[in-house]
């Protein structure tokens, strides 16, 4: 997932979404992937998604290729796999690592460690 795109300022309601998750509202889209994914992490994919911007659509991939997600989702090491296309591409370090919030909190700490580190470079 490493990439230097560091010099990209921060949006404050990315950072705002980084560090809380959203606000929790009720979460009208069933979950399309409860077999592997808890409600809780798909009502914060739903939440990153209403970001707009790059995030917009995101919730709706996940629907249409829960398959690719699965297996990122999967991952013993899912912080070093690139995210399915077009989410590698089209989000930043920092924006991955909103992704991975939702997705796998336990994996957050080691692309903060990336971020910072790609940040401290420059």
């Amino acid at each position: 997932m490493a990439s230097t795109d560091t010099k990209t300022a921060l949006i404050p309601s990315e950072w705002s979404f980084l560090l809380t998750g959203g606000v929790a509202l009720e979460n009208k889209n069933p979950n399309p992937a409860s077999v592997w994914l808890s409600d809780k992490s798909w009502d914060e994919l739903c939440r990153c998604g209403d970001l707009g911007g790059v995030f917009s659509g995101i919730a709706k991939h996940l629907s249409g290729s829960s398959d690719l997600w699965k297996a990122f989702y999967s991952s013993k090491n899912p912080q070093n796999e690139k995210l399915p296309a077009p989410w590698e591409d089209k989000l930043t370090t920092f924006q991955k690592t909103i992704v991975m919030r939702c997705l796998r909190p336990d994996k957050v700490i080691p692309l903060v460690k990336e971020f910072v580190d790609q940040y401290m470079a420059q």
